[in-house]
C-alpha cells in the first residue's frame, strides 16, 4: 500500500524518473514484504535486515548481546507508548506490568509477543515471524522483486549471516 502511494503520487515518477527503496534493519524486512504487493519499485537495497525474525530473536537474546536487547527493549517499550495507535488498554497494561518490573528479565521475543503480533493482526508471536519473515519467499525465489541489492556483515551479531549464506548457495 504504501509502494503503491509513493509510485502513484511521486511527481518525479510521472515524469519517468526510477522509484528505489531502501531499508535499513528491519525496515528492509517491511519493504520485502511490501513488494509482495506487486513490483512497483525500480530497485531496491536492504541492509542489515532481519530476514528470518525468529531466528534474529533468538540471537538478539543470546547473552553476549544482553545489553544491546535492554537498550532495544527500552527503546521499543517507550515508542509503544508514546504511540500506541493499535494497542488496546489491556495490552498496554500488560507491557507496562511486564516491562517495568526488570527489563533484563524481558526478551523481543516477549514484546513481540506481547505487542508487535497482536498489533499488526497476528495470532501469536509464531504466526508473526514465520508470515513477515521473507527468508523462505527469497529462497524460493517467491518474490517478484526488481533488481534488489542486500548488504549484510557475516559477523553482524544480532543478524545472523545463515540467511544470507542460504540465499548466495540458491
Amino acid at each position: 500500500e504504501i509502494c503503491n502511494q509513493l509510485s502513484n503520487e511521486s511527481s518525479l515518477r510521472k515524469v519517468g524518473y526510477p522509484l528505489f527503496g531502501v531499508g535499513i534493519s528491519l525496515g528492509g524486512t517491511i519493504l520485502l514484504n511490501a513488494c509482495r504487493e506487486g513490483n512497483i519499485l525500480d530497485g531496491l537495497a536492504c541492509t542489515s535486515s532481519p530476514l528470518d525474525l525468529a531466528e534474529c530473536s533468538a540471537s538478539i537474546e543470546r547473552k553476549r548481546n544482553r545489553v544491546y536487547q535492554s537498550w532495544l527493549l527500552k527503546r521499543l517499550v517507550k515508542q509503544t507508548l508514546a504511540d500506541p495507535i493499535g494497542l488496546e488498554n489491556k495490552k498496554k497494561e500488560e507491557l507496562i506490568k511486564s516491562f517495568s518490573r526488570n527489563i533484563s528479565k524481558n526478551s523481543i521475543r516477549e514484546f513481540d509477543s506481547i505487542i508487535t503480533a497482536p498489533r499488526w493482526g497476528y495470532k501469536d508471536v509464531d504466526e508473526y515471524y514465520s508470515k513477515a519473515s521473507t527468508a523462505n519467499l527469497l529462497i524460493n525465489s517467491e518474490l517478484n522483486l526488481p533488481p534488489t541489492l542486500i548488504l549484510h556483515a557475516s559477523d553482524d551479531p544480532w543478524v545472523p549471516a545463515k540467511t544470507i549464506n542460504m540465499l548466495i548457495k540458491n
